[in-house]
């Protein structure tokens, strides 16, 4: 599934569209491509893979030294992570909903630390948290540094990532690299 079919908004359906074009047009103008996993490299039309085939290299994310694990950090018995920009893919909406059965039966709290790249998504996220009675169980921080990120992984109690979609997931790799218990 392509990133764009998730979205149910026109203009973010455009916007999805038109960089798949801008991505094609520039995939076939290269004498080489390097691509972050399977997944996108799939995504590319069938006549540009095709035609390419030989030239796509597949080169996964790296992580930065930042992130490593600390035994000497105590964890967090009750701090969930959410870690991703916000747009629909990532799929925050879901994990609220969960976060009120969650709640029920425990102390959980959840960080949620990304930009808010679809401005729309982001408030609509911030508009269910108070919906849904969560307004002192979510905590929105946006961006925050690779060293505060860091520690924000090695101190939680489990780090979420629901997203639907994925080219490849760094904050992923970032989690483990931490020693982050994750559910995915």
């Amino acid at each position: 599934m392509a990133v764009g079919n998730v979205e149910s908004r026109n203009a973010k359906r455009l916007y999805w569209q038109l960089l798949k074009v801008a991505t094609t047009i520039s995939v076939l103008g290269a004498r080489r491509v390097i691509s972050v996993s399977r997944y996108a490299k799939s995504n590319l039309p069938n006549f540009v893979e095709k035609t390419l085939a030989n030239d796509i290299k597949i080169i996964p994310h790296g992580v930065s030294s930042n992130f490593k694990y600390d035994r000497s950090v105590k964890r967090s018995k009750t701090r969930l992570l959410f870690v991703s920009d916000l747009y629909v893919q990532k799929n925050l909406h879901a994990l609220l909903h969960a976060m009120v059965k969650i709640v029920k039966t425990s102390d959980a709290v959840i960080d949620v630390i990304g930009a808010p790249v679809d401005i729309d998504y982001a408030n609509e996220s911030k508009d269910l948290v108070i919906r849904l009675g969560l307004k002192d169980r979510v905590y929105f921080h946006g961006h925050v540094s690779a060293e505060m990120l860091s520690d924000y992984y090695r101190k939680c109690a489990v780090f979420i990532f629901p997203s639907t979609v994925e080219t490849f997931g760094n904050p992923l790799v970032e989690a483990m690299s931490c020693g982050a218990v994750i559910a995915c």
